[in-house]
């Protein structure tokens, strides 16, 4: 999926990978991390992968595009 997504050009590097399908942070929560400028990556209890944008990505993007 992440091929498709982002082309065959693209480098893919797996940062860490710990366990599957199951909760894999302390209290449950999702978080995020942007390991190079612009891809941002879930983890946390909702899982992982390319889900959708996060909150604060999506109010940047719809700001900048009505300007």
């Amino acid at each position: 999926a992440i091929r498709k997504t982002l082309g065959e050009s693209c480098r893919i590097e797996p940062l860490l990978v710990h366990g599957c399908n199951r909760q894999v942070c302390r209290h449950g929560q999702i978080t995020w991390i942007e390991p190079f400028p612009g891809i941002h990556v879930q983890y946390g209890a909702a899982g992982g992968g390319l889900t959708r944008a996060p909150d604060f990505v999506a109010r940047l993007t719809s700001h900048s595009s009505s300007s």
